[in-house]
């Protein structure tokens, strides 16, 4: 019996063959069956229950692994990662492998290897020479270097110096540099990918937290947004076939081996309303989900409001914002508050985006 049930003695046993006295006292169960204490299996599981339970845990079991099997078996045509799946040379059927052959691939050396090899294709993504603005339709300079010598460029660095906001802190990247902008777009719905990435580059161990009075230091701007820009569109271009449309946390995971190869491991909660402004009950404030992510460790929380995502991470010093879009004459935005000054923050936030609304979801993600 679970704790906190008590016997029944006016309702009837619902074992089938049951011969005792309709008035001995039964035992409610958790599933509302009822038996008398006798009546139950050594194991005190519902005997009606019982089996059902056990085929329908052994379909999903079966379902998942052979999605797993599909996709990579999907992947080897692609990528030619025959040396990946040695360890399937002995033709076993799909049903008789289970949910510890899957574990152990996904934590195996192996499988490291490949999500490395994965990163380092997008490491070499090449980046504009001249971030700043389209060099479409330029007059070339009259000290213009040959083409012979157009691979000695060296990339102009982009200086994006701090702003503040009150007690908020943002680096706001110019306009050509957004999710909808970027060499020469003329939109994008990315963000939720854009967002996940951000995830993953945020705790890269060469990206260092952002010093308040400080410009951004080139590897943020480059590796983690100019980049995860980048690589976001493009996945979500060959997700979409150039379709518009927009995607939720687990919809964006769900629809791209890519993206699930780039992130690598993830934790995905549960999707949850939170508002950005002071409710009475602190779990209905975005904060709070900040406050449990920080406790998880290298979680971030992936925040939708009208249909525009954009991450917050959580860090012992306080909150960053990393967000992709297109504001006014300014592109993507990253920002930062201390602790105390949450709602500052998400104050900031909304004005900035010109919100109506305050209430939106937010689903917390660890990366592993």
């Amino acid at each position: 019996m679970e704790p906190g049930q008590q016997p029944h003695p006016d309702v009837y046993c619902d074992f089938p063959t049951c011969t005792r006295r309709e008035t001995d006292t039964v035992i409610r169960l958790a599933c509302f069956h009822c038996f008398h204490q006798a009546c139950l299996p050594s194991n005190h599981c519902c005997p009606i229950c019982a089996e059902p339970l056990k085929k329908k845990v052994q379909k999903l079991a079966n379902t998942f692994n052979n999605g797993l099997l599909s996709s990579n078996n999907a992947n080897e045509g692609e990528n030619d990662d025959d040396d990946l799946h040695e360890d399937e040379s002995n033709n076993e059927p799909l049903t008789s492998l289970n949910i510890s052959d899957a574990e152990l691939f996904y934590t195996s050396p192996e499988w490291s290897q490949k999500i490395e090899s994965v990163l380092d294709t997008y490491a070499t993504i090449p980046l504009p020479s001249r971030a700043n603005h389209s060099s479409r339709n330029q007059p070339s300079p009259t000290n213009a270097s040959s083409p012979s010598n157009s691979s000695s460029h060296v990339l102009t660095p982009i200086i994006i110096p701090p702003n503040h906001h009150g007690n908020v802190t943002f680096w706001p990247f110019p306009s050509s540099i957004s999710q909808s902008t970027i060499l020469g777009r003329t939109g994008s719905n990315a963000c939720t990918f854009i967002a996940l990435l951000f995830s993953k580059m945020f705790f890269s161990e060469n990206v260092q937290i952002p010093v308040v009075n400080s410009p951004l230091s080139q590897t943020w701007v480059y590796q983690l947004i100019v980049q995860g820009i980048l690589v976001g569109n493009s996945i979500y271009d060959s997700v979409t076939q150039n379709i518009p449309q927009t995607f939720g946390v687990s919809q964006a995971l769900q629809s791209s081996t890519v993206l699930n190869n780039v992130i690598g491991g993830s934790t995905v909660g549960p999707e949850m309303p939170a508002s950005i402004i002071p409710e009475a009950s602190p779990a209905a404030n975005l904060p709070f989900h900040w406050r449990t992510a920080l406790t998880h460790g290298k979680t971030t929380s992936i925040f939708i409001l009208n249909s525009n995502t954009v991450v917050f991470i959580p860090t012992t010093e306080g909150v960053f914002l990393l967000d992709s879009h297109l504001h006014g004459n300014s592109g993507a935005h990253v920002a930062f508050a201390e602790w105390q000054y949450s709602f500052e923050l998400l104050s900031w936030f909304k004005q900035v985006n010109n919100f109506q609304f305050t209430l939106g979801t937010v689903t917390n993600v660890k990366i592993h």
